[in-house]
């Protein structure tokens, strides 16, 4: 017998951390342990006595008391991004204690203290005199290539001519509208300006041209690698190298006041490898041939990432999913499933482009009983798909997306209709469904004042130019769709009521209007107002014919629902074998005198028809029953089958399957724990079925298993 081999397949989850800020001052600290409650204790009494440092214009104002303005500017940036200067410690301590409480590992917080050139009086009076000042000269000793390398009176201690001659511009001088010259003071990005009264500048303390993690020259060629932790602030060390300037520091008095420590960066660093045994058993469910969600989620992450010898490095997130074995130390082999004693996957992480990649978390996958590692390497490393198709995240939004990938995963969609993902505004995302569908849209979940960053990465990624939200403003704000207009550059349209019965209206009245003139609907679906999993139900067969869902109170029908079916539902005043209204729900849903109501729209003869059974899982039973030859994949010879929780607190996870069903031609069937005697008949009668798909994670095995054998 052949001896096993393990296996190792390295991937590596990276947040980059890019260069310092163009902002940061000279020195930096940072820190990198885990355990930060005493540094960041030291950090907030720092930043504390920094607001609660002031200056005033003049002595005079000293002696009378008066604290003046804020002696310094204190910024904070995330992972790199635009700092926000802060007005209060309080702004400051509450910023940053939930920007600490989000950051991930090897991601970043980086404070700042800017401050005046202040003074402190031997009564620890902090003033600012602006002692410092620009004394304007002949401009032409700037650009004159001598030994005296100082300019008398214009800048502080110019000992290092390169730092203006490197950048290959000359000085200029001009004069303002006011008449007030200045000398200009070229940097590789343009100019500093500098006039009588301004503060000094420091030439001692340039910021040196960071591009790719180098240090770089006028023709852009590396000279250093840049190391976050070690400003250069000696001249000599890249200017003789012929490095380019980007810009220069403000010379400021060096006292108690003001620390030799500018930037402190706060970084949350894993300390070592998590790691983890597993069996092929936790990652695949043998009986239902579907994966698990440890199994899922990590055959996503292998599916959707580069490998890590890529040149396509990106700032988010390098991984690798090319396999390779090991016979013995140094060769490399090609993975053979029936020859393995063990798989590792390895996440390795790394701080940027240029550092080492580091260990970060270890899953070793073993085989056991019934479960080898051809699954493994079919399901989760290779392309081949599952029986159950597992289409989920790890919460509702992941799992809006996930759906939206699998329905569109080849193609970009134009539209995509935005809904909220809260619990109380379900029904609003069920009725937006055969709009959905006649857009040829998928339906993404939203917060009601933010829009998730895997949301928009997907929207981005169907290079969508239409976004309808559907829902009012308790539902979607106003805020969501500022953001993707004016940030995201897309066209915005909300279609809503003041109530979930006028929403319905507003999202019907448009899929009409999206009709050729002068045509109307075949039939048409009312559902009770509160019966969500009943509009759950419906949903994907509403959505394949492409015909509204309407939605009325209980007890009375509602009088715009009436107006709109009598005016464009088809056919209604012959006599006739065939449906023109589905009521789907049972009575305390929509009672008997709105069926009556319907049946006596006056002027018309409509056929009505329930769908109902004794709870959800049976009307889903009565309305899979119904049209269950009805609808047909792109094949048009096959019934496709999306499985999703039926209980209150999960329909959420659902809301995005009618969609991705009238996509892909298929019935909608809700079951969390099991099928119902009528739900497995009624599945029966579709004589063809072609792809099935879980939606969410959470469906009972033999749910599963049921699906499976159909």
């Amino acid at each position: 017998m052949l001896k096993k081999k393990n296996i190792a397949m390295a991937m590596a989850a990276a947040t980059v951390v890019t260069a310092a800020p163009a902002y940061a001052a000279p020195m930096q600290k940072e820190v990198i342990n885990n355990t930060q409650e005493q540094e960041i204790k030291e950090l907030k009494a720092d930043v504390l006595e920094k607001f609660n440092t002031k200056y005033t214009e003049n002595q005079a104002l000293a002696d009378k008391g008066v604290k003046g303005k804020n002696a310094y500017t204190i910024k904070m940036s995330i992972n790199g991004a635009t700092a926000n200067e802060m007005n209060s410690y309080a702004e400051f301590e509450k910023a940053f204690d939930k920007a600490f409480k989000e950051l991930k590992n090897g991601e970043k917080i980086t404070v700042e203290y800017a401050s005046e050139a202040i003074r402190i009086l031997e009564d620890g009076t902090v003033v600012n005199f602006k002692e410092q000042k620009a004394n304007l000269v002949d401009y032409d000793t700037i650009n004159k290539d001598s030994k005296d390398k100082s300019i008398d009176g214009a800048v502080d201690s110019i000992n290092k001519f390169e730092t203006i001659k490197n950048t290959g511009k000359k000085a200029s001088k001009g004069e303002l509208e006011d008449g007030t010259e200045y000398i200009k003071v070229p940097t590789t990005n343009g100019y500093i300006e500098l006039k009588d009264g301004d503060t000094k500048l420091n030439f001692n303390n340039p910021k040196f041209k960071v591009e790719d993690g180098d240090y770089v020259n006028a023709n852009g060629g590396s000279i250093k690698v840049f190391d976050e932790k070690t400003v250069i602030t000696d001249s000599n060390i890249v200017l003789n190298k012929g490095g380019v300037i980007e810009g220069y520091y403000e010379s400021v008095s060096k006292t108690k006041a003001d620390p030799d420590s500018d930037v402190i960066a706060i970084v949350k660093k894993a300390t070592a490898a998590q790691k983890e045994d597993v069996t092929v058993a936790d990652l695949y469910e043998e009986s239902t041939a579907r994966l698990t969600k440890k199994g899922n989620e990590l055959r996503k992450v292998l599916a959707s990432t580069a490998t890590k010898d890529s040149k396509d490095v990106t700032k988010d997130t390098t991984l690798v999913k090319e396999v390779f074995g090991i016979n013995k130390v140094g060769e490399v082999c090609k993975l053979d499933a029936t020859d393995l004693a063990e798989i590792k996957v390895i996440f390795s992480e790394r701080k940027n482009e240029i550092s080492e990649w580091v260990p970060a978390y270890e899953m070793t996958i073993t085989e056991v009983r019934k479960h080898d590692f051809i699954n493994v390497r079919n399901y989760i490393i290779g392309t081949k798909d599952t029986v159950v198709d597992v289409t989920a995240g790890l919460d509702r939004y992941q799992t809006s997306v996930e759906l939206s990938k699998q329905g569109w995963k080849n193609e970009t969609a134009e539209n995509v209709v935005l809904v909220s993902g809260a619990n109380d505004k379900l029904v609003d995302g069920l009725t937006a469904t055969p709009f959905a569908a006649q857009k040829n849209a998928p339906v993404l979940l939203t917060k009601k004042d933010s829009v998730p960053a895997e949301v928009l990465d997907e929207i981005e990624r169907l290079k969508a130019k239409n976004v309808y939200i559907v829902g009012g403003e308790s539902a979607v704000s106003n805020e969501v769709a500022d953001l993707l207009t004016k940030k995201h550059s897309l066209n915005v349209k909300r279609l809503a009521g003041d109530s979930r019965y006028e929403t319905s209206m507003a999202v019907a009245e448009e899929i009409k209007a999206n009709l050729p003139k002068g045509e109307t609907f075949e039939e048409i679906f009312v559902v009770g107002g509160k019966g969500e999993a009943d509009a759950l139900s419906a949903s994907a067969i509403a959505g394949s014919m492409k015909t509204p869902i309407l939605l009325t109170p209980a007890s009375d029908l509602d009088k715009h629902v009436e107006g709109f079916i009598k005016a464009n539902v088809k056919d209604g005043d012959n006599k006739n074998d065939m449906v023109d209204i589905f009521v789907v729900g049972g009575e305390t849903s929509v009672s008997k005198k709105v069926q009556s109501q319907l049946v006596n729209i006056p002027g018309k003869e409509f056929e009505v028809k329930r769908l109902a059974g004794e709870g959800r899982q049976e009307t889903n039973a009565a309305v899979i029953s119904e049209f269950a030859e009805s609808i047909k994949d792109e094949t048009g010879k096959k019934s496709g089958v999306v499985v999703g929780k039926s209980n209150n607190a999960a329909l959420v996870d659902s809301l995005s399957a009618g969609a991705y069903a009238a996509k892909t031609g298929s019935h909608i069937v809700l079951a969390t724990n099991e099928l119902t005697d009528s739900q497995e008949d009624a599945l029966d009668k579709i004589t063809k079925v072609g792809k099935k798909t879980q939606a969410g994670y959470g469906i009972a095995e033999k749910v599963a298993k049921f699906i499976k054998g159909l």
